[in-house]
């Protein structure tokens, strides 16, 4: 499991409540947390916001 995964999920999110609030497709963010694409730093940002996280908190 990576890391924006494993955030997700302890805030008990779904990967489609993640998409709405990201602005991130939910086909993207399966391809992030499988390892088989790396997002950008600006779609980081998007996430970690959604998730109320710093961008470290989804990268480390």
């Amino acid at each position: 499991m990576n890391k924006i995964e494993e955030v997700r999920r302890v805030k008990g999110m779904t990967r489609n409540e993640l998409s709405k609030r990201s602005g991130v497709s939910n086909k993207m963010l399966w391809e992030y947390e499988r390892g088989k694409r790396d997002p950008s730093l600006a779609t980081l940002r998007k996430i970690a916001k959604a998730l109320g996280v710093k961008i470290q908190e989804v990268v480390w």
